[in-house]
């Protein structure tokens, strides 16, 4: 009897907290939500290739590889904006404007930044302009 409350328990404690997963994964933003945010090198096959915090000028462009969902049942847009990671959010000059098309499973899309030296910020807002992810980065 003990081993069968002890797994009602684990189950119990379990559906909570994927319970609240998903509610933070949805609120505020309008249906459009980003599961992950992540500087890399690259981006092949909508993944992100050697992701990293640190790059080098000489390297090139900085891929921001971005996972979102959209559950608004509607094409809709995210903008990213990089920006100096010493100013407040929403002061950078640069942005990228991406579609995100109508479908309910996880869409893989990517900006990218030939970013001069310093340390730098990508951050990722929904059409009503709320921030939805975000990543810091080093380029030397």
């Amino acid at each position: 009897m003990t081993q069968n409350k002890l797994f009602g328990a684990v189950l119990g404690l379990f559906t909570l907290a994927i319970a609240t997963t998903a509610v933070a994964q949805t609120t505020g933003t309008g249906g459009i939500t980003a599961t992950e945010v992540v500087a890399a090198h690259g981006f092949e096959h909508g993944r992100a290739v050697d992701p990293g915090t640190t790059f080098a000028q000489a390297d090139g462009r900085v891929f921001i590889a971005i996972t979102v969902q959209n559950d608004t049942g509607a094409e809709g847009e995210i903008t990213v904006q990089f920006q100096r990671a010493d100013q407040p959010v929403g002061t950078g000059t640069g942005s990228t404007h991406l579609t995100i098309p109508a479908q309910h499973r996880p869409y893989h899309t990517v900006a990218r930044t030939g970013a001069r030296p310093g340390q730098w910020r990508a951050v990722v807002r929904d059409a009503g302009g709320n921030v939805i992810g975000q990543v810091e980065f080093t380029v030397s």
